[in-house]
């Protein structure tokens, strides 16, 4: 027992230090079977340490490690990660994805990184995920100019904002603070909404990544009319009646 419990302490640090890693080498690394290693991530994910994605990938959750990040980004996980699950059924060859700003659309563009049998370009302001999906083969990064905010480039004025005025996504990913059937989309802080509104316009699909508790609330800018988007994904918690008035303007709800 005090092996195993030493063995998965080095595990843990091993993919704390690396942020992400595959089963099989970390198997390799411990020279323990995939099943053995498996059992002891399992433990890990269990306490909130790490997240596993398809393709065999392990990836330390900073989200919930970082004193930093704001108590936001720690609540709901489980059901952040199963909608950033979700969108790998919506990945197609030679797409180009815009990731958006925040938690959810975070998780899902490192969750994407675990996609090896398809090619696709990644456009994102996050300088972690950029990072995070340097590097593998099978996905292009394409980042924004702009001023750092938060680890996140801003364009600042129409010169720089222009530079991206001529490209087409197939797809962009976005999540806000408030969704309202009335209202629309709206943010409480003013950072991104000309980021927001511009990807939205240029993307031939927004889908919205939300956790149900979004719903009904209505912050001070707004982003857009509900309309915008053609799909949002959410958990399974949000109401019959919101659901019901999404479907009636011809949006795709997928709950997970």
């Amino acid at each position: 027992m005090r092996n195993k419990n030493k063995r998965i302490q080095d595990i843990q640090q091993q993919i704390r230090l690396q942020e992400t890693v595959r089963l099989a080498d970390l198997a390799r690394r411990f020279r323990v079977s995939s099943s053995t290693i498996r059992r002891d991530i399992k433990q890990l994910e269990e306490k909130n340490i790490v997240i596993q994605t398809i393709g065999g990938k392990v990836i330390f959750n900073e989200i919930l490690q970082k004193k930093n990040i704001r108590e936001e980004a720690t609540t709901f996980i489980d059901e952040k990660i199963k909608i950033a699950e979700c969108c790998i059924n919506y990945v197609d060859e030679y797409d180009d994805i815009i990731i958006g700003p925040g938690t959810t659309p975070y998780l899902v563009g490192k969750i994407l990184s675990g996609i090896t049998n398809k090619h696709f370009r990644i456009i994102t302001n996050s300088l972690d995920l950029a990072a995070e999906l340097s590097g593998i083969d099978n996905i292009q990064i394409v980042i924004p100019g702009g001023t750092v905010i938060e680890k996140h480039t801003l364009p600042e004025d129409h010169h720089i904002f222009s530079q991206i005025n001529y490209r087409h996504a197939h797809k962009a990913i976005i999540s806000v603070d408030g969704i309202d059937v009335h209202h629309g989309l709206t943010v409480f802080l003013p950072h991104y909404v000309s980021y927001l509104r511009h990807i939205i316009g240029i993307s031939s699909t927004t889908i919205l990544v939300s956790i149900a508790n979004k719903f009904g609330k209505t912050f001070f800018h707004h982003i857009s009319n509900l309309d915008a988007v053609q799909m949002i994904i959410s958990d399974a918690s949000i109401s019959k009646n919101i659901a019901e008035q999404i479907k009636e303007k011809g949006i795709d709800l997928v709950l997970v």
